[in-house]
């Protein structure tokens, strides 16, 4: 059971799915650090913009 690819053939297909896979590792990466750190983040700035543009609001 011998499958006859030349090895620059597979060589290339298992880099190619190597980049696919570390690229979608960084991706839920970078989703998780997004979710968590940067959103809240965002928010708390964004309140406390809110809160200073309408001091009668946060009240």
């Amino acid at each position: 059971m011998q499958i006859h690819i030349s090895d620059s053939e597979s060589y290339r297909m298992l880099t190619v799915f190597g980049y696919f896979d570390i690229a979608y590792g960084w991706l839920c990466l970078w989703q998780l650090i997004y979710r968590h750190v940067i959103r809240d983040a965002i928010m708390a700035f964004a309140q406390e913009r809110t809160c200073q543009l309408y001091p009668l609001s946060a009240g």
